[in-house]
């Protein structure tokens, strides 16, 4: 990668890169008397914005209420990834829980952002599909890793194992071994949250501060 490709950037000044970048106008309304509602809905970030949007569409009466309003919060500081994969791998939690609830979660995690990549198909929020890679660290080791792989493919999930050499040869990383995955997305999350609370206010949804 040349420096033209590469962009420098100081991920410590205080100001996330969304801040940067346009954000949509949300119609707000103060608050003022009694607020009739079915449903009321506290913060109008990401998750505020996906309730809002599916309990409009199903035909509820629902308030926002937001403090410091819409996408000011921590939705201004998360992440653009937008991952299936546990926390906890696959074989770990079938420890823990047993292996029938552990598989059922994982695939439960993977058709959540299925469905959401389909709901916010006609939100232009910059949504792109990526792969992911799971490096093996103290949680999963290089073995740790190939076992998870065939434990995830055995229930149809995205997992295929890296060695070392393809690792280093494929991505310039050196470590023991990854795990590569695909299902995953990435977007701009101040855009998809502003389009699903536009979308839930044509739908009857009032945002209130």
């Amino acid at each position: 990668m040349n420096d033209a490709a590469t962009i420098h950037r100081d991920l410590r000044t205080g100001r996330t890169i969304w801040q940067d970048k346009p954000v949509p106008k949300i119609s707000v309304k103060t608050a003022e008397g009694e607020i009739a509602a079915d449903v009321l809905i506290v913060g109008a970030g990401m998750t505020g914005a996906i309730i809002a949007d599916v309990l409009a569409n199903a035909g509820l009466r629902v308030a926002i209420a937001e403090r410091c309003g819409p996408m000011c919060g921590s939705t201004m500081a998360t992440t653009a990834l937008i991952q299936f994969e546990l926390d906890t791998p696959l074989l770990r939690l079938g420890k823990m829980i047993g292996d029938r609830k552990a598989q059922r979660a994982w695939l439960r995690s993977r058709r959540a952002v299925r469905d959401l990549a389909e709901r916010v198909r006609d939100i232009r929020c910059e949504w792109c599909e990526r792969a992911t890679l799971y490096l093996a660290g103290d949680l999963l080791n290089g073995k740790a890793l190939r076992d998870e792989a065939d434990a995830r493919e055995d229930i149809g999930l995205s997992a295929t194992f890296v060695e070392r050499n393809q690792l280093l040869e494929r991505y310039g990383i050196a470590s023991e071994a990854a795990l590569r995955s695909k299902g995953n997305a990435e977007c701009n999350p101040v855009l998809l949250a502003g389009g699903l609370l536009k979308r839930a206010i044509e739908r009857g949804a009032m945002i209130y501060a």
